[in-house]
C-alpha cells in the first residue's frame, strides 16, 4: 500500500480478479471499496510507486516470468 499526495490510498488486490491488480481504496459510509486502475490484470503486479506529484503510477507487473514496467495516470487509467 502507498498513499498519493492527495491522501488516495493505492493497493494491490485479488477482488473480483485471479491476480493481483493496481487499484485504490475508496472509502464509503459502508467502509472502503476496491477501484482497479487500468485494464484488466491478466498477470500479477509485483510492485508499484506513486510519482511525487501524484500524477503518476509505475507498475512493474510479472508477464510469463518477465518484468514489464508500465506508467498508469490515476485518474483515467491510462
Amino acid at each position: 500500500a502507498s498513499y498519493g499526495p492527495d491522501g488516495r490510498l493505492f493497493v494491490t488486490s485479488d477482488t473480483g480478479s485471479d491476480f493481483q491488480q493496481l487499484g485504490e481504496l475508496v472509502p464509503g459510509p459502508a467502509g472502503s471499496t476496491f477501484r482497479a486502475i487500468g485494464p484488466a490484470a491478466k498477470w500479477d503486479v509485483e510492485s508499484f510507486d506513486v510519482s511525487p506529484d501524484g500524477r503518476s503510477l509505475a507498475v512493474v507487473s510479472n508477464e510469463a516470468g518477465v518484468a514489464r514496467l508500465r506508467i498508469f495516470d490515476p485518474p483515467t487509467g491510462a
